[in-house]
């Protein structure tokens, strides 16, 4: 067996930003994955992995999530894939909450989210204490 590390990415729309979470880009009907490296062993892909970080770019109404997974497989002489898996481990999301400009903690993260439908409810949660806050991607 071989454990793979994939880049995938995915743009997401504001209907679906959601669904931004760990796995996201993997779930993806639309999404383009490429190797990135091939490992022997589970443990060399994990550490690999870990020195990995997702990418969540806001562009205009859309976000851009870049994202990285160990995926093992296993594979005939020919190259074919004998047995499908699914990801073992995805890399890193970090969705930070800023206070806006104007308070006194201006730009400060007050929490990290590892998706977007948390880090969404969070900034809620601040307007609702009249707080402006924003999702810092």
């Amino acid at each position: 067996m071989k454990y793979t590390i994939y880049e995938s990415s995915e743009e997401f729309e504001k209907k679906d930003f959601d669904k931004i979470e760990a796995g996201c880009t993997y779930n993806s009907e639309t999404a383009t994955a490429t190797v990135v490296k091939i490992f022997d062993d589970k443990e060399g892909a994990l550490e690999a992995l870990s020195k990995k970080a997702t990418s969540v770019r806001k562009f205009g109404k859309i976000i851009c999530v870049i994202e990285y997974y160990v995926l093992p497989e296993e594979k005939d002489e020919y190259g074919d894939d004998i047995e499908f898996y699914d990801p073992i481990a995805f890399s890193e999301m970090q969705i930070p909450v800023r206070i806006a400009p104007g308070y006194e903690n201006a730009y400060e993260d007050v929490a990290t989210f590892d998706n977007y439908a948390d880090a969404a409810a969070k900034v809620d949660s601040l307007l609702d204490e009249d707080i402006d806050a924003y999702i810092a991607i």
